[in-house]
């Protein structure tokens, strides 16, 4: 895996795990956080470059992709991982939070896949991945910024792997259930929110952020297309989900390509 990978939210968690197998595979990573000292421990213990920028600052944000480049060379894998929660229902929020959890959650990784797709096209090579939630999927209630924002970013993935038909650029969603993670146990936490996590739970299996990490560093070697549901007994409700758009790429087959 001789590639510079970028991947947001690196300091704990999932893309902790993930910026860790990765670099075990020959990559060169840097790891992007919102804390200086974390993510400054987080690289050294991987073997990575700490890139200290809170995303929720749309100006600091810019500067992701030069300051990464400068250490490291071209992106060649972007990840968007980094996530807050947001926790209590909408009425309650009050407007930082809702601000800083889209922003970092939508806003930021739009930015970032803006800048970076314009970078790989040219190259007729890379692959920006977003590391989304099946809270977006479903409406579930004390999580409205996440999911919302989890909604959005699922969405931008989807238009952009069809805008980028053709360029040799490759964008992947990865949907995700409970994760082993700190933000889920924010999530359960929540009075409301949190009993329902724990429903959900006894049903579906709560898979380590190790486990994930493998998973999506294995999907992103693939180059594959197609959306890497975890848990997998939820892909045939996605599919089901997403089947206006599957009809609309039949009805709109053989228009011209975005790029």
């Amino acid at each position: 895996m001789d590639r510079h990978v970028l991947i947001t939210g690196a300091s704990r968690g999932i893309g902790y795990a993930l910026a860790r197998e990765c670099r075990s595979r020959g990559a060169r990573v840097t790891m992007l956080a919102a804390n200086p000292d974390r993510i400054a421990k987080a690289a050294a213990e991987v073997g990575g470059t700490p890139l200290a920028i809170d995303l929720s600052d749309l100006d600091r944000v810019a500067a992701v992709l030069p300051e990464a480049e400068a250490a490291n060379g071209p992106v060649d894998v972007l990840v968007n991982n980094a996530a807050r929660m947001g926790m209590g229902p909408l009425a309650r929020l009050d407007a930082q939070t809702l601000r800083d959890v889209l922003t970092t959650n939508l806003l930021a990784p739009a930015e970032l896949s803006r800048a970076a797709a314009a970078a790989m096209v040219p190259r007729r090579r890379g692959a920006i991945v977003a590391v989304s939630s099946l809270a977006g999927e479903m409406a579930l209630r004390n999580i409205p910024a996440y999911g919302s924002s989890k909604a959005g970013l699922s969405y931008l993935t989807r238009a952009l792997q069809r805008e980028l038909a053709g360029t040799g650029v490759c964008a992947q969603l990865v949907l995700l259930g409970g994760v082993d993670t700190d933000l889920l146990r924010e999530n359960q936490a929540d009075p409301v929110a949190g009993p329902a996590s724990v429903r959900l739970a006894k049903v579906v299996p709560t898979p380590s952020a190790d486990v994930v990490g493998r998973r999506i560093a294995d999907h992103i070697v693939s180059g594959r297309r197609r959306t890497l549901v975890l848990p997998a007994a939820a892909t045939g409700a996605v599919a089901l989900r997403h089947s206006l758009t599957a009809l609309s790429d039949l009805l709109l087959k053989g228009l011209p390509r975005s790029l």
